[in-house]
């Protein structure tokens, strides 16, 4: 069995309160990640601008795995369905990415550390 301090996690639950955002704590949770990407390469080879990455990255993010060979439902995205609340870009020389904020649908995630948010 895996020590649960070893896990890899992509994030973990926001504790704070978003009052801004409809339905937060009862359908709705926000994620703090870091999405490890080299942003100025990206806008560069592809002209992008930073939130046309973020968001690409996001779109990335909600696809769901393949469907197994004999499975019966479709499956679903692995995070629940994210949207971007706000982002960070990281600046220094050993910092890279880009951090984000994400509005989620699942309470409770094992890709996620800790729980959401309970109003």
């Amino acid at each position: 069995m895996e020590d649960p301090d070893t896990k890899m996690r992509s994030a973990t639950y926001h504790g704070s309160f978003f009052g801004d955002v409809s339905g937060y704590g009862k359908t709705v949770w926000a994620v703090v990640g870091t999405l490890d990407i080299d942003l100025e390469k990206i806008k560069t080879e592809k002209s992008l601008s930073e939130l046309q990455v973020v968001d690409a990255c996001i779109n990335y993010l909600n696809t769901a795995p393949p469907r197994k060979k004999y499975a019966k439902r479709a499956p679903k995205p692995l995070y629940g369905s994210l949207q971007l609340y706000k982002y960070f870009v990281k600046e220094g020389p050993s910092t890279n990415g880009v951090q984000v904020i994400l509005l989620t649908d699942m309470k409770k995630s094992k890709h996620f550390w800790r729980e959401g948010y309970k109003r």
